[in-house]
Protein backbone atom coordinates (compact mmCIF):
# COMPACT_ATOMS: atom_id res chain seq x y z
CA UNK A 1 0.00 0.00 0.00
CA UNK A 2 1.00 3.63 -0.30
CA UNK A 3 2.57 5.60 2.55
CA UNK A 4 -0.76 7.30 3.26
CA UNK A 5 -2.66 4.08 3.91
CA UNK A 6 -4.20 2.91 7.18
CA UNK A 7 -2.58 -0.22 8.74
CA UNK A 8 -5.89 -1.65 10.00
CA UNK A 9 -7.56 -1.15 6.61
CA UNK A 10 -4.48 -2.62 4.93
CA UNK A 11 -4.85 -5.82 6.97
CA UNK A 12 -8.58 -6.09 6.25
CA UNK A 13 -7.99 -5.38 2.58
CA UNK A 14 -5.31 -8.06 2.34
CA UNK A 15 -7.55 -10.62 4.08
CA UNK A 16 -10.47 -9.82 1.77
CA UNK A 17 -8.23 -10.05 -1.29
CA UNK A 18 -6.97 -13.46 -0.20
CA UNK A 19 -10.58 -14.65 0.01
CA UNK A 20 -11.46 -13.07 -3.35
CA UNK A 21 -8.42 -14.58 -5.07
CA UNK A 22 -9.26 -18.01 -3.64
CA UNK A 23 -12.75 -17.74 -5.12
CA UNK A 24 -11.57 -16.28 -8.44
CA UNK A 25 -7.88 -15.90 -9.18
CA UNK A 26 -8.64 -13.66 -12.18
CA UNK A 27 -10.87 -11.33 -10.15
CA UNK A 28 -8.14 -10.92 -7.54
CA UNK A 29 -5.49 -10.21 -10.18
CA UNK A 30 -7.85 -7.77 -11.93
CA UNK A 31 -8.30 -5.88 -8.66
CA UNK A 32 -4.54 -5.38 -8.27
CA UNK A 33 -4.04 -4.30 -11.89
CA UNK A 34 -6.98 -1.92 -11.77
CA UNK A 35 -5.70 -0.33 -8.55
CA UNK A 36 -2.36 0.41 -10.23
CA UNK A 37 -4.01 1.94 -13.30
CA UNK A 38 -6.37 4.01 -11.13
CA UNK A 39 -3.49 5.30 -9.04
CA UNK A 40 -1.57 6.35 -12.16
CA UNK A 41 -4.62 8.30 -13.35
CA UNK A 42 -5.23 9.80 -9.90
CA UNK A 43 -1.65 11.02 -9.78
CA UNK A 44 -2.05 12.74 -13.16
CA UNK A 45 -5.33 14.30 -11.95
CA UNK A 46 -3.63 15.66 -8.79
CA UNK A 47 -5.67 13.66 -6.29
CA UNK A 48 -4.71 14.33 -2.68
CA UNK A 49 -3.02 11.53 -0.73
CA UNK A 50 -6.34 10.80 1.04
CA UNK A 51 -8.23 10.68 -2.27
CA UNK A 52 -5.60 8.33 -3.70
CA UNK A 53 -5.81 6.07 -0.65
CA UNK A 54 -9.61 5.90 -0.89
CA UNK A 55 -9.39 5.13 -4.60
CA UNK A 56 -6.79 2.42 -4.00
CA UNK A 57 -8.89 0.65 -1.34
CA UNK A 58 -11.99 0.92 -3.52
CA UNK A 59 -10.12 -0.34 -6.60
CA UNK A 60 -8.79 -3.34 -4.72
CA UNK A 61 -12.16 -4.20 -3.17
CA UNK A 62 -14.69 -3.15 -5.82
CA UNK A 63 -15.57 -6.76 -6.64
CA UNK A 64 -15.52 -8.20 -3.10
CA UNK A 65 -19.28 -8.72 -3.32
CA UNK A 66 -18.63 -11.34 -5.99
CA UNK A 67 -17.89 -13.66 -3.08
CA UNK A 68 -21.69 -13.89 -2.81
CA UNK A 69 -22.19 -14.55 -6.54
CA UNK A 70 -23.05 -17.97 -7.93
CA UNK A 71 -19.67 -19.41 -9.06
CA UNK A 72 -21.28 -21.06 -12.08
CA UNK A 73 -22.43 -17.66 -13.31
CA UNK A 74 -19.26 -15.85 -12.24
CA UNK A 75 -17.05 -18.24 -14.22
CA UNK A 76 -19.37 -18.82 -17.19
CA UNK A 77 -17.53 -18.48 -20.51
CA UNK A 78 -20.61 -17.97 -22.66
CA UNK A 79 -23.08 -15.12 -23.01
CA UNK A 80 -25.09 -14.48 -19.85
CA UNK A 81 -28.87 -14.56 -19.75
CA UNK A 82 -30.75 -11.50 -18.51
CA UNK A 83 -31.29 -13.25 -15.17
CA UNK A 84 -27.60 -14.11 -14.85
CA UNK A 85 -26.63 -10.53 -15.66
CA UNK A 86 -29.04 -9.24 -13.01
CA UNK A 87 -27.57 -11.70 -10.51
CA UNK A 88 -23.99 -10.55 -11.20
CA UNK A 89 -24.99 -6.90 -10.92
CA UNK A 90 -25.99 -7.60 -7.32
CA UNK A 91 -22.28 -7.73 -6.45
CA UNK A 92 -22.27 -3.93 -6.19
CA UNK A 93 -24.79 -3.89 -3.31
CA UNK A 94 -23.05 -6.86 -1.68
CA UNK A 95 -19.67 -5.09 -1.91
CA UNK A 96 -21.10 -1.90 -0.41
CA UNK A 97 -22.74 -3.80 2.43
CA UNK A 98 -19.56 -5.71 3.28
CA UNK A 99 -17.29 -2.66 3.25
CA UNK A 100 -19.77 -0.54 5.19
CA UNK A 101 -20.17 -3.22 7.87
CA UNK A 102 -16.40 -3.57 8.14
CA UNK A 103 -16.03 0.16 8.77
CA UNK A 104 -14.33 1.28 5.58
CA UNK A 105 -14.46 5.07 5.11
CA UNK A 106 -17.50 6.55 3.37
CA UNK A 107 -15.33 7.75 0.46
CA UNK A 108 -14.23 4.17 -0.25
CA UNK A 109 -17.76 2.81 0.01
CA UNK A 110 -19.08 5.52 -2.33
CA UNK A 111 -16.54 4.72 -5.05
CA UNK A 112 -17.46 1.04 -4.80
CA UNK A 113 -21.18 1.89 -4.91
CA UNK A 114 -20.66 3.92 -8.10
CA UNK A 115 -18.08 1.80 -9.88
CA UNK A 116 -20.48 0.72 -12.66
CA UNK A 117 -22.06 4.14 -13.18
CA UNK A 118 -21.41 5.81 -16.53
CA UNK A 119 -20.84 9.48 -17.26
CA UNK A 120 -23.98 9.71 -19.44
CA UNK A 121 -26.24 8.10 -16.83
CA UNK A 122 -26.62 4.70 -18.51
CA UNK A 123 -24.73 2.73 -15.85
CA UNK A 124 -26.01 0.99 -12.74
CA UNK A 125 -27.27 0.71 -10.03
CA UNK A 126 -28.48 4.33 -9.63
CA UNK A 127 -28.05 5.62 -13.21
CA UNK A 128 -26.06 8.55 -11.84
CA UNK A 129 -24.38 10.86 -14.34
CA UNK A 130 -21.67 13.47 -14.73
CA UNK A 131 -20.37 15.16 -11.62
CA UNK A 132 -22.98 13.44 -9.44
CA UNK A 133 -20.66 10.42 -9.69
CA UNK A 134 -17.69 10.75 -7.34
CA UNK A 135 -14.43 11.70 -9.01
CA UNK A 136 -12.86 8.51 -7.70
CA UNK A 137 -15.55 6.37 -9.33
CA UNK A 138 -15.12 8.24 -12.63
CA UNK A 139 -11.39 7.51 -12.56
CA UNK A 140 -12.01 3.92 -11.53
CA UNK A 141 -14.45 3.37 -14.42
CA UNK A 142 -11.73 4.07 -16.96
CA UNK A 143 -9.12 2.00 -15.09
CA UNK A 144 -11.53 -0.93 -14.86
CA UNK A 145 -12.38 -0.79 -18.55
CA UNK A 146 -8.73 -0.46 -19.60
CA UNK A 147 -7.75 -3.54 -17.63
CA UNK A 148 -10.73 -5.49 -18.98
CA UNK A 149 -9.81 -4.63 -22.57
CA UNK A 150 -6.12 -5.47 -22.09
CA UNK A 151 -6.77 -8.80 -20.32
CA UNK A 152 -7.57 -12.23 -21.67
CA UNK A 153 -11.00 -13.51 -20.70
CA UNK A 154 -12.27 -17.04 -21.14
CA UNK A 155 -14.68 -15.72 -23.78
CA UNK A 156 -12.22 -13.48 -25.69
CA UNK A 157 -8.55 -12.63 -26.15
CA UNK A 158 -7.00 -9.43 -24.85
CA UNK A 159 -6.91 -6.50 -27.24
CA UNK A 160 -3.94 -4.24 -27.86
CA UNK A 161 -3.26 -0.96 -26.11
CA UNK A 162 -3.97 0.86 -29.40
CA UNK A 163 -7.40 -0.79 -29.57
CA UNK A 164 -8.06 -0.01 -25.90
CA UNK A 165 -7.09 3.65 -26.37
CA UNK A 166 -9.39 3.96 -29.39
CA UNK A 167 -12.29 2.42 -27.46
CA UNK A 168 -11.77 4.75 -24.51
CA UNK A 169 -11.61 7.79 -26.80
CA UNK A 170 -14.78 6.62 -28.55
CA UNK A 171 -16.59 6.39 -25.19
CA UNK A 172 -15.45 9.79 -23.88
CA UNK A 173 -18.53 11.69 -22.71
CA UNK A 174 -20.72 8.60 -22.68
CA UNK A 175 -19.15 5.86 -20.56
CA UNK A 176 -16.21 7.98 -19.36
CA UNK A 177 -15.65 11.46 -17.98
CA UNK A 178 -13.88 13.47 -20.74
CA UNK A 179 -11.50 14.98 -18.16
CA UNK A 180 -10.40 11.51 -17.07
CA UNK A 181 -10.01 10.48 -20.71
CA UNK A 182 -7.84 13.56 -21.33
CA UNK A 183 -5.64 12.60 -18.37
CA UNK A 184 -5.40 9.04 -19.68
CA UNK A 185 -4.29 10.03 -23.18
CA UNK A 186 -1.67 12.39 -21.72
CA UNK A 187 0.11 9.48 -20.00
CA UNK A 188 2.69 7.55 -22.07
CA UNK A 189 1.38 4.19 -23.27
CA UNK A 190 4.23 2.26 -21.64
CA UNK A 191 2.83 3.16 -18.20
CA UNK A 192 -0.11 0.85 -18.96
CA UNK A 193 1.63 -1.99 -20.74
Amino acid sequence: MNNYSDPALDLMTEALLVALSAASRETGAHSHRTAEIADTLASRLSFTPDERASLRYASLLHDIGKLTSDPAILHKCAALTAEETAHLREHVAASVEMLDRLGFPAAVVRIVAEHHEQFDGTGYPARSSGDSISRGARVFALADALDAILSDRCYRKARTYTEARAEILRCSGTQFDPLVVAAFISIPAERFQ
